[in-house]
């Protein structure tokens, strides 16, 4: 968890006051989530943050290929919602 609180601390170092943070994990309420989030609480950055919880690779590289060309929070979580159920692949159905 040492390593989790020191990454954080460094992301948040590097972020600037008018940039939203978007946080991609599998899943929401993980130790490694949780951590994070307490982080992004103490720097007050909490406000700032969306989370996609169940990311998987599509959503990811979108995430990647968006994250400049898009403005809108909204607009980008959309694109990424869209590339991630893209990415679903049923098995033995």
């Amino acid at each position: 968890m040492d390593r989790i609180r020191q990454t954080m601390d460094s992301i948040c170092n590097t972020v600037h006051n008018k940039d939203s943070l978007l946080i991609l994990c599998d899943a929401a309420m993980s130790k490694a989530m949780q951590e994070a989030w307490l982080i992004l609480e103490k720097r007050h950055m909490i406000e700032r943050m969306f989370i996609i919880a169940g990311a998987n690779v599509p959503c990811v590289s979108a995430a990647l290929r968006y994250k400049d060309q898009i403005a809108s929070d909204g607009e980008l979580s959309q694109v990424l919602l869209a590339e991630g159920r893209s990415g679903l692949t049923p098995i033995g159905i």
